[in-house]
C-alpha cells in the first residue's frame, strides 16, 4: 500500500491555506477532488506526488476562512460519493477543537490522523475465487427471492429492524429461553 501525504498550505495572495497530511492509501484521489466539513465545500486536493520512499502526498488547499488555520486533533478521511469512478472521491475534514495548537502553512498530518476508503474490489480481493464464487450466488439467490416480493420485502425489513432493539423477544423459542435452540 502506498502512503499518501496531503497537503494542506496557506498560499500566497489568494489567503488559501494548505496543509500536508499522510494515509496509507491514497484511494483513487485526483487534483481537483473536493474538500468537506460536514458536507460544506472548504477546499480541494490541490495536488499529489508520489516521494522518494514510495509514498504518495497530496496537496490540500482550504480556501475556507472558518476552517483556517486546522486545529491538532483534526482528522481526515478519504470518502466515496458513489461505488463507481475516481472523480467521486473527496477528503472528509473533522476538525480539531479550536483550543489545540494550530497547524502551521504547510504542516504535516501523519497516518494516525487519517483514514483510508476500502473500495469493494479490495474487500473482494481478500476472498478466493470458491469464496466469490459462492457469494455471487447468494446475492444472486436473493435477487431472485425478492424479485415480485417488495411489499412482503419490506414488511419483513421493517419487522427486523423493530424487533433488532428488542433482541431477547426476537430470539425468544420458548417461555424458558431467550437464545436461539440449536437445531
Amino acid at each position: 500500500m502506498a502512503v499518501v501525504t496531503l497537503v494542506l498550505v496557506i498560499g500566497g495572495g489568494d489567503g488559501s491555506y494548505e496543509v500536508r497530511a499522510r494515509f496509507l492509501d491514497a484511494g483513487q484521489l485526483v487534483k481537483g477532488n473536493l474538500v468537506e466539513v460536514a458536507g460544506q465545500r472548504v477546499g480541494k486536493v490541490k495536488d499529489i506526488r508520489v516521494t522518494d520512499d514510495g509514498r504518495a502526498e497530496v496537496v490540500l488547499r482550504i480556501t475556507s476562512e472558518r476552517y483556517r488555520p486546522l486545529h491538532r486533533g483534526t482528522r481526515l478521511t478519504i470518502r466515496t460519493v458513489g461505488l463507481a469512478g475516481v472523480a467521486n472521491r473527496y477528503i472528509e475534514v473533522q476538525p480539531g477543537s479550536r483550543q489545540a495548537p494550530a497547524i502551521a502553512d504547510g504542516g504535516v498530518l501523519q497516518t494516525d490522523a487519517t483514514t483510508g476508503i476500502v473500495d469493494l474490489d479490495q474487500l473482494l480481493d481478500a476472498f478466493g475465487p470458491p469464496a466469490r464464487r459462492d457469494l455471487r450466488a447468494i446475492i444472486v439467490a436473493s435477487a431472485h427471492g425478492v424479485r415480485g416480493n417488495a411489499r412482503a420485502t419490506n414488511r419483513l425489513l421493517r419487522y427486523l429492524s423493530q424487533q433488532s432493539a428488542r433482541p431477547a423477544r426476537c430470539w425468544r423459542t420458548s417461555p424458558r429461553t431467550t437464545r436461539p435452540s440449536a437445531a
